[in-house]
């Protein structure tokens, strides 16, 4: 991705890293919620003492992210620190819980609690934080290769999640998992809501890929716009690939769509008007009639 990157010798351990976590989280989540975030937390930790080697490259290259995640750790961390009764209970939201501790004789109530609520709900949500922070230090020290390799893993994980939710839908398939909802695209997640959100955060990837791609139809073209360009571009590579890209994206769509989740459906038209909104400079001039509008067109039809 740029100078840091190229001067690293052992991304390799991180990138095998990144890509297992990548894999077993959407795989896993619907089994055992509790026992999958412990698995990927302890596997996050190798990934945080290799990216820690490389703290002061990161602070020089990306000195804000850095620090606003060190933020957000700090602002949970504080809500841990023990304050005295008579500080605790000037906080917002104290009155009921210091009505019950007045009915609790003294010696059970201690005389210094965390600011936060329930410091074991808290604690959690830090450990929570571990995945997310590591994965996303290790990407910025990988090369560019290894990179679009993770993103092929996401796009691939993207086919096999709607794949499998649309399967579901029809009522083909039941996984032995626990849920309330029956024939709706859930995946592998315990969650409707869970998948779609997958969906969502893939979904602007393989648009973007199938933008570039059709910045390659945008230079196969201009030696001319005849009927024998447009087949030679789609027997190329480039057109197999941009009719691939349009069919995960219908696919993806039509699983978030069968999910039922109403909350992931509009975030998925509010990101189809924004993908098309940044991508809008690639898909310009006559470009835009071309294999970019004709997916959105199916796309408008099958929604």
């Amino acid at each position: 991705m740029n100078q840091l990157a190229t001067n690293m010798n052992n991304t390799q351990p991180m990138y095998f890293l990144v890509g297992l976590l990548m894999l077993l989280a959407p795989l896993l989540w619907g089994i055992d919620r509790q026992s999958t975030i412990f698995l990927l937390e302890i596997l996050c930790l190798p990934l945080i003492w290799l990216s820690g080697k490389h703290v002061r490259d990161l602070y020089r290259q990306y000195p804000g992210p850095l620090l606003l995640t060190l933020l957000i750790i700090a602002v949970v961390v504080f809500q841990l620190i023990p304050l005295p009764m008579s500080i605790w209970g000037l906080l917002p939201g104290r009155e009921f819980y210091l009505e019950v501790f007045s009915l609790v004789p003294d010696e059970i109530v201690s005389s210094w609690r965390a600011s936060t609520i329930v410091p074991v709900r808290t604690e959690q949500a830090l450990l929570y934080l571990l995945p997310p922070f590591a994965v996303f230090f290790a990407v910025l020290l990988l090369e560019v290769n290894a990179i679009r390799k993770l993103v092929m893993l996401a796009v691939a994980m993207a086919v096999f999640q709607s794949t499998l939710g649309l399967v579901q839908y029809g009522g083909g398939i039941e996984l032995p998992i626990d849920t309330q909802y029956k024939q709706v695209a859930r995946g592998t997640y315990l969650n409707r809501d869970h998948l779609a959100g997958f969906l969502l955060m893939v979904f602007p990837v393989v648009l973007a890929l199938l933008a570039s791609m059709i910045g390659w139809r945008a230079g196969f073209m201009r030696a001319g716009n005849s009927m024998r360009k447009r087949w030679q571009f789609m027997a190329s590579l480039q057109g197999n690939q941009s009719i691939f890209y349009g069919a995960i994206a219908i696919l993806i769509i039509l699983c978030v769509i069968f999910t039922r989740s109403r909350a992931g459906i509009a975030l998925l038209m509010i990101g189809l008007l924004f993908a098309l909104f940044v991508f809008s400079r690639r898909l310009g001039r006559s470009n835009i009639y071309g294999a970019y509008g004709t997916v959105v067109a199916i796309i408008i039809v099958l929604s």
